[in-house]
Order: C-alpha cells, then structure tokens, then sequence
C-alpha cells in the first residue's frame, strides 16, 4: 500500500471519511484544519485518515479513520 498526503480536492475522499462520521459538516471542520492522508492499494484509495496539530510541539491526532475495502 502507499500512502500519500492529500493536499487538493480533499471532498473527493468524502464517501469514504463518511463511513468513519456520517456527519458531514463534522468531517468538512476536520478537513479545513488537519490533514488528509490517502492509502491507495494498487492505484485504488483504500482508506483515509485525517490527522489535526493541536499544539506546535508534537502533538497531533487521528480524528477520523475510514476505509473501504471494496475497491
């Protein structure tokens, strides 16, 4: 699997963030501030993950996790 930094677009990943929340406007806040990372296996997105700093030091945080494992 490769896994690669979203920087653009990053509402063509939503059906997928969806299965982690189904609340949209809640994925839309963690989009604005974190950042989306893509695993594609085979050229194919398999899962996402949204990941937000919370302090400039170290600390960050997994806020949702989705995957699909039907493509």
């Amino acid at each position: 699997m490769e896994i690669r930094k979203i920087e653009e677009n990053k509402n063509e990943y939503m059906e997928i963030l969806l299965e982690a929340d189904p609340d949209e406007s809640i994925v839309n806040k963690y989009l604005e501030k974190g950042d989306l990372y893509l695993g594609e296996n085979d050229g194919k997105a398999v899962c996402v993950c949204v990941i937000t700093k919370y302090d400039e030091e170290t600390f960050r945080k997994i806020e949702r996790f989705g995957n699909n494992f039907l493509y």
